[in-house]
């Protein structure tokens, strides 16, 4: 099997080159309306990422339009998906569902920059994270809802003001 592969000119620590790791990205549509609520969500969503698990702590990879966190050793996926898909719709809720957001989750292979895969991992390079099919296969859109039903732990945008 062919994984997306995640180039980058420094491995963080923990992580090795070639390795074939779970990775998590999260997309948030633009709205200008909600640009500074949305990269409070944002900071907010990758603390609470991290504390979910805690021998498990996720990497972040990269955050400019999306957030892509790699962990290092087995993730209990199930709870991840719950969770996060309570805490992205309580982002939905406080912005009155005027964005979409939408997430995915998959396996990737870590590549240093400008290096190949080693010899046990040739044949399963793919192509990069954000061009490939499986990680278009992966995206989840986040539905809207009328009901209220969250983790409260975001601030409203009231609050947040």
């Amino acid at each position: 099997m062919k994984y997306p592969v995640i180039r980058r000119n420094f491995i963080p620590s923990g992580f090795k080159h070639s390795s074939v790791y779970q990775a998590i990205h999260i997309d948030f549509e633009k709205n200008e309306q909600y640009d500074e609520y949305v990269s409070y969500c944002k900071d907010k969503i990758i603390e609470y990422i991290d504390g979910l698990f805690i021998v498990t702590s996720p990497t972040l990879i990269q955050k400019e339009d999306r957030i892509v966190m790699i962990f290092r050793s087995n993730i209990d996926l199930h709870i991840l998906k719950i969770q996060l898909k309570k805490v992205l719709q309580e982002v939905k809720y406080h912005t009155n569902n005027q964005i979409t957001i939408s997430y995915g989750l998959d396996k990737v292979l870590l590549l240093k920059t400008n290096l190949d895969a080693n010899m046990f991992q040739l044949t399963k390079v793919g192509e990069d994270y954000e061009n490939n099919e499986v990680y278009t296969k992966s995206i989840t859109t986040i539905e809207d809802k009328i009901d209220h039903n969250n983790v409260n732990y975001l601030f409203s945008m009231e609050q947040y003001k």
